[in-house]
């Protein structure tokens, strides 16, 4: 089986070393890619027409972004899930995540079709079954799965979970 066009051509968006960049999102809207740095608490803005790279430091280790409108997003901070204003650049927690589990940080997580978070959570060391699958609704969050090692989201539908990196127990 081949995964690989010989017609396409990659090239870097943007040369920035990210100590670990994940959950690269476009932004219709606002025609711009955004991401995240987790260990170095950055949030990532590339517009794309003028190639202007914006960045934003957060005050907790930060595993996912989410778009929520134009000028909004939803983040997954280690301790809360927040909503950040990408014009006003404020932040406002909606809800706590794992606050009991100190060693825990957000890692991948994707929205479905309903508007819903689903979030991975990873112990800062790996640690084997220390982290979980948990669903923010917009007002309340809930752990699905737990005794996880390390989960990353892919959400291709409403009924159909990708966990490619699910190891459980």
């Amino acid at each position: 089986m081949r995964f690989i066009n010989k017609r396409m051509k990659l090239k870097i968006a943007h040369p920035v070393a990210n100590s670990l960049g994940e959950s690269p999102i476009w932004h219709s809207e606002r025609r711009s890619i955004l991401w995240v740095d987790i260990l170095e608490k950055n949030l990532y803005e590339l517009i794309w027409e003028s190639q202007e790279l914006r960045s934003w430091k957060m005050p907790a280790k930060i595993g996912t972004v989410a778009i929520e409108s134009k000028n909004s997003v939803i983040v997954a901070l280690q301790g809360g899930i927040a909503r950040f204003n990408l014009d006003s650049e404020v932040l406002g927690y909606l809800a706590e995540l794992e606050t009991t589990i100190e060693t825990n940080r957000p890692n991948d997580g994707k929205c479905d079709s309903e508007g819903r978070l689903w979030q991975g959570t990873i112990d800062l060391n790996c640690a084997k079954e220390a982290g979980a699958l948990c669903c923010f609704d917009g007002q309340n969050w809930s752990k699905k799965l737990g005794n996880l090692t390390i989960s990353n989201v892919w959400l291709c539908s409403n009924f159909t979970f990708e966990l490619p990196f699910l190891f459980p127990k």
